[in-house]
């Protein structure tokens, strides 16, 4: 083998390393995101959990109903499916565990799953942001706003409007106020005050955006 092959297959054999290298941190990367996400999202249905175990049966049969009654209404508004949240509540020994559950049909076909595994669309991103939402608000005592932080960033690009409607429409009926951080403008239309953030040499700026 001539040096000038030895140096083709050297270079050959480091781009495919590189290129695996490549890879796996990308899917490194991927799994750590999708590890704060299960995480973030094991959080508010504990959360949720916990809020229903506080009520007695009556009234925890009431909350139960409206945390349903509102999650669905968003999905079903926000995705254009009939799509519902089910929230089942059962005793395992003498403790008390919840499950949350979407229902959704396919033909005449009606299909349960669990929230923790419902991605398609980004779903899961905007049920555990009307979940939180529904927190907020039946939460006594708590101050009703959501500081969110890139949570619709796994959305599809065509129920941005939809959903950014959804939330100018939540707002406007109810107490609670959304603070967003993000990059996609759709958002920008509803929102009630725009502000633009920009960093130059290290020194973070930021400017109001005008109605237009």
């Amino acid at each position: 083998m001539t040096i000038q092959q030895e140096l083709a297959a050297a270079r050959s054999d480091y781009e495919r390393r590189a290129g695996q290298a490549k890879l796996l941190a990308t899917q490194y990367k991927a799994t750590i995101a999708e590890i704060e996400e299960l995480t973030e999202r094991v959080v508010y249905l504990e959360q949720i959990a916990s809020l229903l175990n506080m009520y007695a049966d009556e009234r925890q049969a009431k909350v139960q109903g409206q945390i349903e009654a509102i999650v669905s209404k968003g999905l079903q508004t926000i995705f254009g499916e009939d799509l519902h949240l089910r929230i089942v509540t059962k005793l395992v020994g003498k403790r008390s565990e919840v499950d949350f559950v979407l229902v959704s049909k396919v033909g005449s076909e009606t299909l349960e799953t669990s929230i923790m595994d419902a991605r398609g669309g980004g779903v899961a991103a905007v049920a555990g942001f009307l979940i939180q939402s529904v927190l907020v608000l039946l939460t006594p005592g708590l101050r009703p706003i959501l500081f969110l932080d890139e949570s619709f960033a796994q959305v599809s690009s065509e129920y941005l409007e939809p959903l950014s409607d959804f939330i100018k429409e939540l707002t406007t009926r109810s107490p609670l106020q959304v603070v967003l951080v993000t990059h996609s403008e759709v958002f920008g239309d509803d929102a009630d005050r725009k502000y633009r953030f920009s960093q130059t040499q290290g020194i973070t700026s930021v400017e109001e955006i005008p109605d237009e």
